[in-house]
């Protein structure tokens, strides 16, 4: 059967194992992050230890269940050459293609692997390597862990079986008695053969070549895991939630500290009023304090400019005193170009950083008058001019 050859890659942090059945222990080994290939090990599986710090774990299927062909793809990437594969392959297979599982690999522009299996088996291998605490990230045909030669054959004699590769990347596994029968004669003529030794492993003879082969992954499709990178995944997740949930508490703390301002100029408001309606008795509506006492307070001077009337020290002073929680506006009264704000606040301390507050706000020049102990703190009065 025809097979297409993969590009070299060095796997790294690679825990590499060979299938051979339900009934056989595993063959195994490690590949560290250099791309070293530690001792081979059979065992009936890795030490959970080793699989749970692998980047990633690769299997090596038994080819001899699996239908590996070349074929022309009109797609643009794996999933689409996957989904097209069955329809292109159909006369070329001897079972109906609706029952197999597909997977694909990339060969050169328009050329791909494909190959074929029958689901139910791919999911006992994936259910007899579970049992076994082995959670495979790829499986592939171990027969591609070979390297296609440029003329005659490689063989690798392991047991009862035989991989081969011929020239033109040609490859199949067989009953290792059948080889000199089975191998065309331009493959007996030139034959690069290897034979597993008694007490060793062919997963030694594959590690060399299983990274051209991990690209033609039969764990594709329905069938592509996800246990890889949970934790990861799932620790992203907490994360999210957790920015959500800031991001939540901090619009909240927005919208109360702007609540809390809007109440604060509020009751500036309602103050500038009810001084306004002291000055003026016989105002009924007063509905923009501030001009009305800048108005007033113009024609009362003359016509002087707002620049230097109370109610522009008041505007003056207004985001300071809107930006304080511990002290309290009680009144404020204009007399000879300076206004004389009457306040409230748990200690003379407090106090004096709001007047420190507010003759450091340019145009204006503020002074402690005094300040007198009250039932809940101290009240006092501090004098704002312009320093003209």
């Amino acid at each position: 059967m025809a097979v297409m050859s993969i590009p070299s890659q060095t796997l790294r942090d690679t825990v590499l194992i060979h299938w051979r059945g339900d009934t056989q222990p595993l063959d195994w080994l490690r590949i560290d992050g250099s791309g070293r290939a530690g001792p081979a090990v059979r065992e009936s599986a890795p030490p959970a230890s080793v699989l749970s710090a692998a980047r990633q774990v690769i299997v090596l299927a038994p080819s001899e269940s699996i239908t590996l062909l070349v074929a022309q793809l009109p797609a643009r990437n794996a999933e689409q050459a996957r989904q097209a594969a069955p329809f292109v392959v159909e006369e070329q297979l001897a079972g109906n293609v609706e029952s197999l599982h597909f997977a694909v690999a990339a060969k050169a522009p328009g050329q791909w692997w494909v190959a074929a299996v029958d689901p139910q088996l791919l999911r006992g291998w994936m259910s007899a390597l579970a049992a076994r605490g082995v959670l495979p990230d790829r499986i592939v045909p171990d027969v591609m862990a070979l390297a296609a030669p440029r003329e005659g054959s490689v063989v690798l004699v392991d047991g009862e079986r035989a991989l081969v590769r011929l020239q033109g990347d040609r490859a199949f596994a067989l009953d290792a008695e059948l080889l000199d029968s089975v191998l065309p004669e331009d493959g007996r003529s030139v034959r690069e053969q290897r034979v597993v030794e008694a007490g060793t492993t062919a997963v030694a003879a594959l590690a060399a070549g299983a990274g051209r082969a991990a690209e033609l992954n039969l764990l594709a499709g329905d069938f592509a895991q996800a246990h890889r990178g949970a934790d990861l995944r799932e620790r992203w997740r907490r994360i999210g939630w957790v920015a959500l949930a800031a991001l939540v508490l901090a619009t909240g703390y927005l919208k109360l500290d702007q609540w809390r301002l809007d109440q604060r100029a509020t009751a500036l408001d309602a103050e500038m009023v009810r001084i306004y309606r002291a000055q003026f008795p016989d105002a009924r509506n007063v509905p923009n304090p501030l001009a009305q006492m800048r108005n007033a307070l113009n024609a009362a001077n003359g016509g002087v400019g707002a620049e230097s009337a109370g109610l522009h020290l008041l505007a003056l002073s207004a985001p300071v005193l809107a930006s304080q929680s511990r002290v309290a506006l009680r009144g404020a009264e204009y007399r000879s170009g300076a206004l004389s704000l009457r306040l409230s606040a748990p200690s003379i301390e407090a106090l004096d950083a709001l007047r420190e507050s507010l003759g450091a706000t340019p145009g204006l020049n503020a002074t402690l008058e005094n300040a007198e102990n009250a039932d809940e703190g101290v009240d006092g009065r501090i004098k704002l001019d312009s320093g003209a």
